[in-house]
């Protein structure tokens, strides 16, 4: 039982290391185009969103406003 419990605790371990070494820290540009498009989303009215399709709307309304990032 205690062998069973170790191997079950190392290999969820080593799980948790892979999984962390896989992620990566986004881009300067993903980080400007990321923080832009909050900035403009906490100017805008989402009070008035009601359903998806507004919201999805002003999303795409707010990356729109910067896709002039994305080409840096």
């Amino acid at each position: 039982m205690k062998r069973s419990l170790l191997l079950l605790a190392a290999a969820f371990t080593f799980l948790i290391t892979t999984a962390q070494a896989q992620t990566t820290a986004p881009s300067p540009i993903e980080k400007k185009l990321t923080d832009s498009v909050c900035i403009t989303l906490n100017k805008m009215d989402v009070s008035k969103v009601t359903n998806k399709k507004e919201a999805v709307a002003l999303y795409t309304q707010a990356i729109s406003l910067h896709v002039d990032i994305l080409q840096e």
